[in-house]
């Protein structure tokens, strides 16, 4: 049995290469997105706003939360109230009250 390719069946193997190569790619883009996002979900971050008589942070759950003294780390709050993730203190806002 002599078996051969058409130049038609050539063309098309190098489509379906080139369209799993593009699938692939698509994969591996999202995988680093999801990558990112679970990151980001693993954590709470807060937000201090400058500006108000006293300690209010904004966080990243949407929840805000007013501290009588000091920062959510001097008190000792290594996790969210609210949602229950990591909790972590990015730079304050400037908010005019």
């Amino acid at each position: 049995m002599i078996s051969y390719s058409s130049p038609m069946t050539l063309i098309a193997t190098d489509q379906l290469t080139a369209l799993y190569e593009m699938r692939d790619a698509e994969i591996e883009k999202l995988r680093v997105q999801l990558a990112e996002m679970q990151q980001q979900q693993s954590e709470c971050q807060w937000s201090e706003a400058i500006g108000y008589e006293d300690e209010y942070w904004s966080t990243s759950c949407g929840v805000d939360w007013t501290m009588i003294e000091g920062t959510p780390t001097e008190n000792g709050m290594n996790f969210c109230p609210s949602c229950g993730r990591r909790l972590v203190v990015v730079h304050g806002l400037e908010v005019t009250p």
